[in-house]
């Protein structure tokens, strides 16, 4: 479990594009990881919301958090 966390938290802070936050709901793409918010929630667990940015330009930035959240 504590990997999990480490690396949701690791995804959310890889992102250039999409905006760490912890309210959810704009127009600008945003991220939370929200096993370290909330206890209740599984450690792994990442809230995304999809703003209106170009979703090329979306799906480019996650691709590039998830291999850095997940590189060894």
């Amino acid at each position: 479990m504590e990997g999990n966390l480490e690396k949701a938290i690791r995804l959310c802070g890889s992102t250039k594009l999409i905006v760490k936050a912890t309210s959810l709901g704009s127009t600008e793409s945003l991220i939370e990881a929200s096993g370290a918010m909330k206890p209740s929630h599984p450690a792994g667990l990442v809230r995304l919301s999809v703003g209106i940015e170009d979703v090329d330009d979306i799906i480019c930035d996650l691709k590039k958090a998830f291999e850095a959240a997940y590189a060894n």
